[in-house]
């Protein structure tokens, strides 16, 4: 892995000391480049940085902290990327389009958003869960407007569509 020397960045996670594992900050790539992306590790309370570069993985889309184990997750334009914080290996757990946020819930199921769609991934089985048009149907947009989501205590989902304002919650159980 060759880190390269020009960052353009897209998405800052913050991960909360886990597992031995300190305090990081993420930074991640948008342009990535044709050996791969890259990710800024910053380290609060030490002020280390790292940057380390991810080869074959083509730029950082979004990033997520699993608040649940010492994980990062990444969606680069085609896959989910794993991240283990302890030692910044990565493993591709599903291939599918470009997603503009992701959360994890309590089971460790990453969830994702684009338009209208939500998807959710258990990173046990790589398997995936497409649920479209969860906002309501007055709030439609066209394909390519953002949505954000997080995930609730209790499991719900809750999304942020614009450029109209539609804040709506969707239940998985």
């Amino acid at each position: 892995m060759t880190p390269r020397s020009r960052l353009e960045a897209i998405g800052t996670a913050y991960a909360p000391p886990m597992d031995g594992v300190p305090a990081q900050v993420f930074t991640g790539e948008w342009t990535g480049s044709p050996t791969g992306a890259d990710i800024v590790v910053v380290e609060p309370d030490s002020g280390r940085q790292e940057i380390v570069g991810f080869d074959g993985i083509e730029s950082t889309q979004c990033l997520c902290v699993d608040p649940y184990r010492p994980l990062i997750w990444m969606h680069d334009r085609k896959a989910l990327v794993e991240i283990d914080r302890r030692n910044f290996q990565s493993r591709v757990v599903h291939k599918f389009a470009a997603q503009y946020c992701m959360d994890v819930d309590r089971r460790g199921r990453v969830w994702s958003a684009q338009t209208r769609t939500l998807t959710c991934v258990d990173p046990t089985t790589g398997e995936a869960t497409t649920y479209p048009d969860v906002t309501p149907d007055e709030f439609f947009y066209a394909p390519g407007t953002h949505m954000t989501l997080g995930v609730g205590p209790d499991g719900r989902i809750w999304t942020n569509q614009y450029p109209i304002a539609c804040l709506a919650v969707f239940d998985p159980v």
